[in-house]
């Protein structure tokens, strides 16, 4: 702008100089002439050059707002890459530790299917063994001098000892042999070789010997009270003697893993007190 302003001055001067030649001057006007005509082209170049520029500016102008537009873009990509990766990373964990549970899983299954397999093969052993073994106490006389009670006969009797437990019964009307045939009972109980077995947490542990027991006992002798209780911390099974003539009836302990029975009393340990569930 300052060779402008320059230029500008020079034509101001000149004009000024042709405006004091007085019009029969014709030298100098002839002389004149051709130079405003050049300062005249040089203001039009002038002209056009600033036309130019302006036209410059206002595409550098554009092209910084593309510019920043694609910044901004760039910026708005590395963020979405930087979610894409974060996103990457938690999947990929998320596969690992599924992996890795699955793994134990199938760990834990093949142990069961070993397990089962074991218990399948023992039954099996059991079944063979016992058809030629005749069992040691006839059901006519584990149920001998018995009294035959209702399942809601029993259930009640459950609810007075077990008042916080869900008694689940069958519908069948139970015998409860006296309190005298309890060595029949222990006789069976060894007779199945239920506590003879291997103890394995998770395999075969308190539930498993008691639904063993409560199986062996429902398939010799049905009518029998004898039932799987369930506490928070252990499962075992129990049964309901006759105590004397007058029917009165009283709730026996039976652990399988060892074949001990004992009467239930408030004295017992807590896990054969505070019964949740309780099948016979």
């Amino acid at each position: 702008m300052k060779w402008h302003i320059g230029i500008g001055a020079i034509v101001f001067a000149t004009l000024l100089v042709v405006s004091q030649v007085t019009p029969h001057d014709t030298t100098q006007e002839t002389i004149l002439m051709p130079l405003l005509q050049q300062l005249d082209d040089i203001h039009k170049d002038i002209n056009k050059s600033i036309t130019q520029m302006q036209t410059l500016k206002s595409s550098q102008e554009s092209l910084n707002q593309i510019i920043l537009q694609q910044q901004k873009e760039i910026q708005s990509l590395h963020a979405q890459l930087h979610k894409f990766n974060q996103t990457l990373r938690e999947l990929e964990h998320v596969i690992n530790t599924t992996a890795q549970r699955t793994e134990f899983k199938l760990m834990e299954l093949e142990q069961i299917i070993e397990h089962t397999n074991e218990n399948t093969n023992l039954v099996l052993r059991k079944i063979s063994n016992n058809k030629n073994q005749t069992l040691p106490i006839e059901e006519k006389d584990i149920y001998k001098n018995g009294t035959a009670f209702t399942n809601l006969d029993i259930k009640e009797k459950l609810k007075e000892i077990f008042p916080k437990a869900k008694i689940i019964t069958s519908d069948i009307v139970y015998i409860t042999p006296p309190i005298e045939n309890i060595d029949k009972l222990e006789i069976f109980i060894n007779w199945t070789k239920i506590p003879e077995l291997e103890y394995k947490a998770e395999l075969n542990d308190c539930d498993d010997f008691a639904w063993r027991l409560y199986s062996e006992s429902k398939t010799h002798y049905s009518l029998l009270a004898l039932g799987v209780a369930y506490s928070k911390n252990h499962v075992f099974n129990i049964i309901i003697f006759k105590i004397n003539s007058t029917n009165q009836l009283s709730v026996y302990i039976i652990e399988p893993q060892t074949g001990s029975i004992f009467p239930f009393n408030e004295t017992l340990p807590e896990y054969y007190r505070e019964i949740e569930y309780v099948f016979l």
